[in-house]
């Protein structure tokens, strides 16, 4: 990544998280709700697509938001 657009990873502060990744399907998916929806849109406005996201102790990643919308399945098990 260019050094001019790196930026310090913002720590997941949300009660519910991410499953952690598989080695064999490195990406990861969780539904956020009620109070903590509020919270997570509150959080991005200081945030933009290459804002890397620090949860637990996991390396810093990439994350993409979206809404869920109805008839939309959510995270696939």
């Amino acid at each position: 990544m260019d050094p001019e657009f790196e930026q310090e990873p913002r720590v997941w502060p949300f009660g519910t998280v991410p499953p952690p990744i598989a080695a064999t399907y490195p990406t990861s998916c969780v539904v956020i709700s009620g109070s903590e929806a509020v919270q997570v849109v509150s959080s991005l406005v200081e945030a933009n697509e290459v804002t890397p996201g620090l949860i637990g102790t996991e390396p810093a990643a990439r994350m993409t938001f979206r809404p869920l919308l109805p008839g939309d399945p959510g995270c696939e098990t």
